[in-house]
This record gives C-alpha cells, structure tokens and sequence, in this order.
C-alpha cells in the first residue's frame, strides 16, 4: 500500500538569543517559501532555516560520552548538515511533492505540518518545530510520523549505538533489564544493516524474542530497515511484531496503517486514518487517498469517489485525485462523467487525452469507444 520512507540523517548551526513570541504572519511567510524551495528540489530555504546547533544542544546535553567524541560527531554533524534536506528532495524524486497543511502556535514554538508525496512509494507527514530569534524563524526540531519520533532522539539513537555503551544504550532505548546483552545485540543487528549483510540480518532478528521486540526503538528500526531491504516478506513479519508488542501506542498509527492494510484489516487501518486526521487538525489529499484505497479494497467504489471527489475540493491541485477519479468512474461506466474529469484534466493540468493517448491504458478500452467520449473529442478537437 505505501511503503514507510524513513528520514534519518546528521546535522547541525547556531544561535543563542532568547527565543520570542512568534509572528504569525512571519512564520506562514518562511514556510511557504519552504514548500515552494522544496518543491523546486532546492536544499537552500531549508538550510538557511535550520538551527543545527539547537538541535544538538537538545540531543547530546544529558548523554555521557567522551569529549573528544561529542566535539567529533557534533563537527560531522555541522559538516554534514546539508544531507538532511538532499535525502529528502532525493526520496521526492521527480514527480514527488511537498504540502503546507498548517501551521500553529503556542507560546514561544510554532509547528508547521507538511505532507511529503513520495509518489508511487507513498506519503511521509513532518510537523517542523520552530521559534522566532531577533526577527528571524528558525527550525529547531520535526517529529516524523514515519518514526513516531523527534528527530533528536533519532539523533540520540546514533550516537548510542556509534558510542556503544550499554548503560548509554540502554537509557537511550529505554532498555529496563539486562542492558549488557541486549545492548550488544542491537548493536550488532544494527551493523549487519549498515553492512548490507540482509541475509544474517534477518536471522539474527529471527533468533531474538520478546525482550527485544518490546522495545519500541529497536522495532521501528527493523521495520525502516526491512522497508528499505525490497523484502516485503520481511518487511511484513517486522511491522506484524510491532503491531503485536506496540499496536496501542498512539505514536506509531501512521506506521501501523500498512500493518492491518496487508493484514486486510481495513476497517482498523481507516480508524487510524480517521485518527490521524483528527491529530493533524486538517484533512489531507494523503490521508483521504489512503482512505480511499481501503474502501476499494472493502469493494465500496461509491463511498471511495465521494472521498476522491472531496480531495478535488480540498486540493483542486492534486493531480493524482482526478486520475483516480477517472478509472473510478469509468468501471461503473459512468461515461459523462468521466469525460467531466479528461475535462479537468486537460484543462487544468495541460493534457491531450486524444484517442491514442488513452488507447494506452487497457482499461480505458469502452470508454474511448462510447458516444460521450466521441462525441467529446468531436467537439474539442484541438
């Protein structure tokens, strides 16, 4: 159904002044101009916005590593920092896009919530945390609803496991008993992923058991990990785990959704949609489309158009949302209004849906030959 696309990467910037009350209308000015940077695959606004040194402040202040450790990591990470947002621009890839969906304040923090449209491999939500310095906006923070986690506390994670250390590891995993050897046996699972080693990697996990598997931390990195391995069998096995161990944490809806998705639990999955929805305070064309996926899978077709139809209000923009549509409406052979959507389509996105076009797509066979197409493309030859 989608698959999980993980951000995880190092960086870092600087800046003391106490932070102020935000200026709203300042706040809803940079984040545009963030949509639209990223939407143009540039790393720049991104860059200019982020305060690397907050964010390492947060994430090593309390960890007991060596000095010369902390000055290293914290200087690859400022070296570095320009990864985070090339990761992901790479994982938007051509056709991919990026969504402002709202912003809030409260005190001296403001959040912007973003959608991340990975295309075929699904969505990606990040609500950025941000405060304003001596007139500037400055990111300091994201949770990633692909983790259910800051993305200081990913950082914490790395620095565990690069210092590994077991009471470090243990308090940064949340690990409550035998912290020696359950600390050195993610570390090494944790290696074979890095080194690619897949095949050791899965049996070792497999030789793991339930001490291992209720630690949050650990299951959503096998889960990111068995997503990037191309092994939906693996990738399937982890998320029913974390689903059995940490199905009633809140944090991990949006990573569950793909759990009772393959294990065709769909009325479930659209209740933690129906939730996430509520969480965001908006809906979404992400949202909605994954909604809409599962009614057709529920083989509810009327139900999952009036959510595709909804999306069109929403975000007229949302290219995906007409196309849907159109195979939608032309299985239930509802031919004028499908030739509505070539319409839009032509109209608002600048195809030509002439007969050879649409003669590409097998589905579209009885379409093309009905008198409402013909007589359409009769009409509007262009």
């Amino acid at each position: 159904m989608k698959k999980i696309c993980f951000i995880a990467c190092l960086t870092f910037f600087s800046m003391t002044a106490q932070a102020e009350a935000p200026s709203a209308e300042l706040v809803q000015k940079e984040l545009q101009l963030l949509e639209n940077s990223m939407n143009n695959r540039s790393p720049d606004k991104f860059n200019e916005l982020l305060d690397v040194d907050t964010v390492l402040k947060v994430a090593l202040d309390d960890l007991d590593v060596d000095e010369n450790y902390r000055n290293g990591f914290m200087k690859g990470v400022r070296e570095n920092k320009h990864k985070i947002i090339t990761k992901i621009l790479g994982l938007l890839g051509e056709y991919g896009s990026v969504k402002l969906l709202k912003v809030t304040h409260a005190d001296d923090m403001s959040r912007g919530l973003m959608r991340l449209d990975y295309g075929d491999q699904g969505y990606g939500y990040m609500e950025l945390h941000l405060v304003q310095r001596l007139g500037r906006v400055y990111i300091v923070d994201w949770y990633d609803y692909a983790l259910g986690q800051e993305y200081t506390r990913s950082l914490r994670q790395i620095v565990a496991v690069s210092f590994p250390k077991p009471d470090l590891i243990g308090r940064v995993f949340d690990i409550v008993s035998n912290r020696r050897t359950i600390s050195r046996n993610i570390v090494a699972v944790i290696n074979l992923a890095k080194d690619r080693k897949y095949d050791e990697l899965i049996k070792k996990y497999n030789s793991l058991g339930a001490p291992y598997k209720k630690i949050p931390i650990f299951m959503l990195l096998m889960v990111q990990t068995a997503g990037s391995m191309n092994n939906d069998d693996f990738y399937k096995q982890t998320l029913s785990d974390l689903a059995e161990f940490h199905g009633n944490n809140p944090r991990l809806g949006f990573i569950l959704i793909d759990y009772y998705y393959y294990a065709g639990k769909y009325e479930t999955a659209i209740k933690l949609i129906d939730n996430l929805i509520k969480e965001f305070g908006a809906e979404d064309a992400g949202m909605l489309t994954l909604k809409s996926n599962l009614l057709i899978e529920m083989d509810k077709p009327d139900r999952a158009q009036v959510l595709i139809e909804r999306i069109i209000r929403i975000e007229p923009e949302y290219e995906d949302a007409y196309w849907r549509l159109l195979s939608l409406v032309i299985s239930d052979k509802k031919y004028s209004h499908a030739v509505q959507v070539c319409q839009n389509l032509e109209t608002r996105f600048g195809y030509d849906l002439n007969k050879e076009v649409m003669a590409s797509e097998p589905a579209y066979k009885d379409f093309i030959a009905s008198s409402e197409y013909m007589n359409w493309r009769k009409n509007n030859k262009k």
